[in-house]
């Protein structure tokens, strides 16, 4: 059996695709800039309104990024025409990379990426405190009044809708959205240039796959003729309609009950019925998994395994824990999250140590300028990334300073998440899986 991964442009790196073959010019230009523009709008207006109102789909969650990827698609059969009848008004491959960037950007902001988050996060403690769960007296006298809407009249309107004719309360959220806007750019910031920092170690040194970055390359990939030959790929048809037909049946039973359901995923019940063994179908999941190494895919199948006989052989053994240590977790299993967040440790600092040399390299040319570093094919220099990760950094301590975190926590706090970020993005880039998350997350 073949062990190595399929890659969308055989013999070439995903990081340079079918760009090379192109005339040198630049892709930032204002037609991308344009249509860029106008696909993440319909991006930050679509996905809200199909996850917050329809509650349907989720089309922007965690790093599947679905919304961006369906309208890439769109627009790629756009482009195709383009080039048959005006080739001159066709997009190159870089721009089309450059607009698929920004659409995922797009994507990790409306919804679960931040914003779903935010705005009740501001407006929760207003809203919610009752005088039987005591918030008034055990959590507002902590809470600095510039973090929060406070204006009782906009926290009611937020949660139960503006009356008729009433304009926004635009007052009471320009503090708060300012104070936390703040912070989001420091952690954006932070966030590209450690991105800029650990780029080439990853993709040149260790010859990361980024499994979710092979679709979209091979929907970029052209040749001599106008369609481009994944667009030629009858396979490709053949799995597509297979899954529209099954995803339109199931959209459909939801919204007409009357319309029978396919039903993709049971389960076996194990361990005298404590824990189940689920087995679904799923289509993302498959064709993802063509993209990454065999060996990963059966240890993340196998440690799968392991965790759930481990959950099994707890429960028949009646160990038991009731502590929370997720948002998302249950009280059933904590020790998998201790577990899991140990290992996610061991695999951050052995990450770290692997890339030693070249995090010595980036220091040489960013402290002492040293020539024989080369940074010229980043998007920032390894000097202003080293800058701008410690300048982000110390914003980010100084903003939790001033909202009554000490100084011993606030450090312990950005580099433990720091760290996860890390670990997280090493999964995703490696692993290529849509959805993570630690294990281990603060409760509220």
């Amino acid at each position: 059996m073949d062990n190595k991964p399929h890659t969308a442009v055989e013999g070439v790196h995903p990081a340079a695709g079918d760009f090379a073959t192109e005339a040198p010019q630049s892709p930032f230009s204002l037609r991308v800039f344009i249509a860029g523009l106008l696909l993440c709008l319909g991006i930050s207006v679509g996905a809200p309104y199909t996850n917050l109102y329809l509650q349907g789909s989720l089309m922007a969650l965690d790093f599947g990024t679905a919304a961006a990827l369906f309208l890439f698609f769109l627009f790629s059969l756009i482009n195709t025409a383009l080039r048959r009848l005006h080739p001159h008004l066709a997009f190159r491959s870089s721009e089309m990379a450059v607009l698929y960037s920004m659409m995922i950007m797009a994507c990790a902001i409306p919804t679960m990426g931040l914003m779903a988050y935010l705005l009740p996060g501001i407006t929760a403690l207003g809203y919610f405190t009752t005088p039987e769960n005591n918030w008034q007296e055990l959590i507002q006298p902590y809470v600095e009044e510039w973090m929060v809407v406070r204006d009782p009249l906009a926290i009611k309107y937020f949660y139960e809708g503006l009356p008729g004719g009433s304009a926004l309360p635009w007052e009471a959220w320009v503090q708060p959205l300012c104070a936390w806007g703040v912070f989001i750019l420091a952690l954006y910031l932070t966030m590209i240039c450690a991105a800029v920092i650990i780029r080439r170690q990853w993709m040149e040194h260790e010859r990361l796959l980024y499994p979710l970055a092979q679709v979209p390359l091979a929907v970029m990939q052209q040749d001599e003729r106008a369609v481009p030959p994944l667009l030629r790929n009858p396979l490709m048809w053949t799995a597509f309609l297979a899954a529209l037909a099954v995803g339109s049946v199931k959209g459909l039973h939801y919204y007409y009950p009357a319309v029978p359901d396919i039903v993709m995923s049971t389960s076996i019940p194990l361990f005298r019925n404590t824990v189940s063994l689920p087995i679904m179908l799923s289509f993302t999941v498959v064709g993802l998994s063509y993209f990454v190494n065999l060996e990963i895919v059966l240890g993340l199948w196998f440690f799968a395994l392991i965790a759930l006989s481990e959950e099994g052989v707890f429960n028949v053994l009646g160990i038991q824990s009731s502590e929370m240590v997720s948002v998302y977790g249950t009280p059933q299993a904590p020790y998998l999250a201790h577990q899991g967040i140990g290992a996610m440790l061991v695999y951050v600092i052995l990450g770290l140590w692997t890339a030693r040399r070249h995090l010595r390299r980036v220091w040489r040319r960013a402290w002492r300028g040293d020539a024989t570093v080369d940074d010229c094919n980043e998007i920032l220099s390894y000097r202003a990334a080293v800058g701008g990760l410690l300048g982000g950094t110390l914003v980010m301590g100084v903003w939790l300073w001033l909202s009554g975190m000490s100084l011993l926590v606030l450090v312990l706090f950005l580099l433990i998440a720091f760290g996860i970020f890390f670990g997280l993005t090493r999964i995703v880039a490696e692993g290529g899986v849509a959805a993570a998350r630690s294990p281990m997350i603060a409760s509220t």
